[in-house]
């Protein structure tokens, strides 16, 4: 080799080395932000986007993009009501005149009402009975339902068996059937378009009934309609919406137009798909949304479009974890257009011990727990503002979301991602964790992170505080920022892998956490 070709030969070569010598790794900060992602324990782990979570609990989407810890919950009543049985059904009741009530149906056979105080005042927390003569004979898992009729409520207590009750606002409850002997027994009743409509009649199960227009006082015994009596279903559900009432049945969806018993219509629209409960069946933002006998949940336009939302969380709607023979008893409410409830049993509970909840804003579930919301609605805690109320199984309403515990019992949240591999081919070296936290005053919380499918990995606790510094030989401080007093805190991991995978947990009375977001710093090990 000649001295000019030797000297380009070793030229080029000491412009290579140094460039891997010098720079072995290469440093990169993933962001985990918007953390909107939902429950997501139907997919492989593997596959999670970072704003979705393998698991979690007690946790809802905050607007920042951010999670947190679910509010708590507190009793209406401080006594128990119901001879501390269960709240089978719960509804408020308002008239024309602006007066309010809270009604429920006690698994003890009686009728409760809770007054409103005047002004912007809630509820005044003492249930007085209005059962009068009436004469009942239910359980826990008799779902009782409710209408507004021309300024009466009308009152169902579940059973097949006996007829509508009414109440005026005074007095005690009486039974329609006392107004006209040809009132039919009911489980369902639904106002639709004037008209009073029942279904679910222990000899006719199939069958629809319908009170006079504009009178539901008068019933005609001739006033009915058969849905599809052959087809071995029985109507589990009746619904108002998009000017026509809707039938659900075991596997179908009918829907019944008109204004008068001279002009309506009945046709069936799906096929294959029926719902599972009357009482968890939603109007959700012009859609329906249900509970399936198959144990999907569904949203039905009101034509032929019909969408399952459910996938993502197979993981929780199985037969493994819930109790598939009490889906016949699931309870919803649906909270100010964005909020839908869901309230089941886990797989060896036999009361409603699970509350799944859909953020319609976000399009994610999240689950609860420590809530028995044996029955559920919307109330109002002032003039105009709402909130979720429960019936529990020993007589209690709690409202939701109130306070940090559930009256007084610590919540237990946590919200754990999936095993996250990045996109770096390479082994890697997880260098750091940065989070991003509310400030809290003085409270702690629980942070975890595992590598490579660990069963535990490494758990710190971490300070809420802004101002105050908290050092030891993984986490620093760096204080408070910015108007949102967002406490920002490093986590030193130093360990090699392919996935990763965090965890955050908090199960004390304390303030609520929000985690607006973490970073993670990494060097892809190259060689």
């Amino acid at each position: 080799m000649t001295r000019r070709l030797l000297g380009l030969w070793l030229g080029l070569s000491l412009c290579h080395a140094p460039v891997w010598a010098q720079h072995p790794h290469e440093t990169r900060t993933y962001d985990f932000f918007g953390l909107t992602g939902g429950l997501a324990d139907g997919l492989d782990p593997t596959t999670l986007k970072p704003s979705e979570a393998n698991d979690l609990q007690n946790i809802v989407f905050d607007t920042s993009g951010g999670i947190e810890k679910r509010g708590g919950s507190a009793r209406i009543n401080t006594t128990a009501a119901c001879g501390s049985e269960a709240m089978t059904g719960l509804f408020m009741y308002r008239q024309s005149d602006g007066d309010r009530f809270l009604l429920a149906v006690c698994a003890n056979d009686t009728l409760l009402r809770m007054t409103y105080g005047s002004g912007t005042t809630g509820p005044d927390g003492a249930w007085s009975a209005i059962t009068g003569s009436l004469s009942f004979v239910i359980n826990q898992d008799h779902l009782a339902d409710f209408a507004t009729v021309q300024d009466v409520a009308i009152i169902e207590d579940g059973l097949n068996t006996t007829p509508p009750f009414v109440y005026t606002g005074s007095g005690n409850a009486t039974s329609l059937q006392a107004s006209d002997s040809d009132v039919p027994n009911a489980s369902i009743v639904e106002f639709h378009n004037r008209i009073l409509w029942v279904a679910g009649r222990s000899d006719a199960r199939s069958r629809l009934d319908f009170s006079n227009l504009d009178n539901y006082t008068v019933w005609t015994n001739t006033d009915f309609l058969l849905v599809e009596t052959d087809d071995n279903q029985v109507i589990t559900g009746l619904k108002s919406a998009f000017d026509c009432l809707y039938v659900f049945k075991t596997e179908s969806i009918h829907r019944v137009c008109g204004r008068d018993r001279d002009n309506l219509r009945m046709e069936q629209m799906v096929s294959g798909v029926g719902a599972a409960s009357n009482s968890a069946i939603q109007v959700v933002n012009n859609r329906l949304m249900f509970l399936t006998s198959q144990g999907d949940i569904a949203l039905y336009d009101g034509g032929l479009n019909l969408q399952f939302i459910s996938f993502k969380i197979s993981g929780t709607l199985n037969a493994a974890t819930v109790n598939f023979n009490r889906f016949q008893y699931a309870r919803s409410a649906f909270l100010d257009d964005s909020e839908f409830y869901l309230s089941l049993s886990t797989v060896s509970s036999n009361t409603h011990d699970l509350i799944l909840m859909y953020d319609i804003d976000v399009g994610a579930w999240t689950k609860f727990s420590g809530l028995n919301a044996n029955s559920m609605a919307i109330y109002e805690i002032g003039t105009q503002q709402h909130a979720v109320i429960f019936g529990d199984d020993g007589g209690f309403a709690l409202r939701y979301p109130t306070g940090n515990s559930d009256n007084g019992a610590a919540i237990d949240a946590f919200y754990q991602s999936g095993h996250l591999r990045l996109d770096l081919p390479h082994r890697k070296l997880f260098r750091e964790l940065q989070v991003f936290i509310r400030q809290e005053g003085a409270f702690s919380i629980t942070i975890e992170h595992r590598v490579d499918f660990a069963a535990t990995g490494t758990t710190s606790s971490i300070s809420l505080a802004g101002a105050s510094a908290l050092w030891d030989s993984a986490i620093w401080d760096a204080a408070s920022h910015g108007d949102i007093t967002t406490a920002i805190r490093r986590i030193i991991i130093d360990t090699p892998g392919d996935f990763f995978q965090w965890r955050i947990r908090d199960n004390s009375t304390n303030q609520a956490f929000l985690l607006r977001g973490l970073s993670l710093w990494v060097e892809e090990i190259m060689g």
